[in-house]
């Protein structure tokens, strides 16, 4: 997973105007999160996908904030794991 991919796309999912590119942001996020066994990051995407499939814009704005945090945790880890 490309590190810096993921500002991208939180950045892409924030300023979504309609649901299908919400959707297809959080399924990216959602798919980056399982191909590095990011599992809480992971189950987020997938409850941000849901409630875009339902065309709830409102439940997605309100978890931002939430998926942020989980990514910057995610990447504390990895680069202290695995120093550049």
């Amino acid at each position: 997973m490309c590190l810096g991919s993921p500002p991208q796309r939180l950045l892409e999912l924030q300023m979504a105007v309609d649901v299908s590119a919400a959707r297809l942001t959080a399924h990216t996020i959602n798919g980056m999160a399982a191909n590095i066994g990011a599992d809480t990051l992971r189950g987020l995407a997938m409850e941000m996908e849901d409630a875009e499939r339902d065309g709830n814009l409102e439940a997605v704005g309100g978890r931002m904030d939430e998926l942020n945090v989980f990514y910057k945790q995610l990447r504390t880890g990895m680069v202290f794991t695995f120093p550049g």
